[in-house]
């Protein structure tokens, strides 16, 4: 099981969404089999592993959606955008918009 979440966190790093279905099956049937684990070391190994893990998949869900506000903020920037102008001035460029702001 220890090796079913470090691919699943390999998978998570490396972007490939695609495997996760798969993984997650997996490791679902392997659950059953938890209230077997009688090394207390194992089962530690196996609580880290799955902190990791969570960790992983909270920083890429982070990610995920950082990258659709900002592709929504995109999108939007046809309609116009602000600039700032020396002194801290706000200028509009095109149509009022929200506009842009730095990059999360």
């Amino acid at each position: 099981m220890v090796n079913l979440l470090d691919q699943i966190g390999s998978a998570v790093r490396q972007g490939r969404f695609d495997r996760l279905a798969t993984l997650m099956a997996d490791l679902e049937s392997l659950a059953p089999g938890l209230d077997r684990i009688g090394d207390l070391t194992a089962a530690r190994t196996l609580k880290d592993r799955a902190v990791a893990l969570s960790v992983t998949l909270e920083a890429a869900l982070a990610g995920v959606r950082a990258a659709r506000q900002r592709m929504t903020e995109v999108s939007n920037a046809s309609s116009g955008f602000l600039t700032y102008q020396p002194g801290g001035r706000v200028a509009h460029v095109g149509a009022a918009a929200k506009g842009l702001h730095q990059r999360v």
